[in-house]
């Protein structure tokens, strides 16, 4: 699976590539979603784009699955993925640390998925 990590913060991207790439995926890290080009799926730090929600719309359009990830206490921050069309939504740690399970339920279900 091809996966996007849109991030701007180096060690948490870092971390999520280690991550992806240590469960068999190929992951690349943008601090902006690139023009051309479509991953299988693209991690969303909805905390850490102030145009999260326009990001996930656009990737979504492109047929992008989009996991959008905060902090457990940022729900307003979740909130937005879950109206911009995040196939699904998760905490921080809940990403970290079932990112396996997370990639899995996105092969199986298509669409959104709440927080588990």
């Amino acid at each position: 699976m091809t996966i996007w990590i849109i991030e701007r913060n180096l060690l948490w991207s870092t971390r999520l590539k280690n991550m992806a790439t240590t469960l068999g995926h190929q992951a690349t890290v943008h601090p902006a979603p690139p023009s051309e080009g479509r991953p299988d799926v693209a991690l969303l730090n909805l905390a850490q784009d102030p145009d999260a929600e326009a990001v996930c719309r656009e990737l979504t359009a492109r047929g992008v699955k989009v996991i959008g990830h905060a902090g457990h206490k940022e729900e307003d921050k979740l909130e937005i993925g879950r109206r911009a069309g995040c196939a699904r939504v998760a905490t921080n740690s809940e990403l970290v640390n079932k990112m396996a399970r997370l990639l899995d339920e996105l092969e199986a279900a298509p669409k959104q998925i709440g927080p588990s």
